[in-house]
């Protein structure tokens, strides 16, 4: 599957917030990368990449939200290649692990492949037993 932009800025807004909290505005992310780069971005121009209507952002922009959301800049620059399948699955392992309330080291991922991360992403993704409970619960 090819990460579109719009795939992969919505990952990077799913990822950078606090457990309960809500995502960052478009506005608010547009203003502060504003401020890093030194060049007005618009959170309707956000808005567009995350709504799939803009597939491409100028480069500069494209760092400025690296920066603002700690990735590489290859993420939001390249379109395909296994940095930027690796830097993804971390990012969808991150969102999981985080929702479900439990912290890690993330630089412990690093060194595995893209087979191994694929194979923890989907043990992440299958429901928990509270989970399964809740649902029988309410059946």
């Amino acid at each position: 599957m090819m990460l579109t932009l719009e795939i992969k800025l919505n990952r990077l807004f799913q990822l950078r917030h606090d457990y309960g909290q809500p995502e960052r505005t478009t506005d608010d992310v547009a203003r502060t990368v504003s401020r890093r780069i030194g060049t007005a971005v618009r959170g309707a121009m956000l808005s567009e990449a995350r709504s799939g209507q803009l597939t491409n952002l100028p480069v500069e922009i494209a760092e400025g939200l690296s920066a603002e959301f700690g990735v590489d800049p290859i993420y939001l620059t390249n379109d395909e290649g296994p940095e930027v399948n690796q830097i993804d699955l971390f990012i969808q392992i991150f969102i999981l692990l985080r929702d479900r309330g439990l912290h890690i080291a993330g630089r412990a991922f690093s060194s595995y492949d893209l087979d191994t991360l694929e194979q923890i992403l989907e043990v992440l993704k299958e429901p928990t037993s509270q989970e399964t409970a809740s649902v029988r619960n309410t059946a």
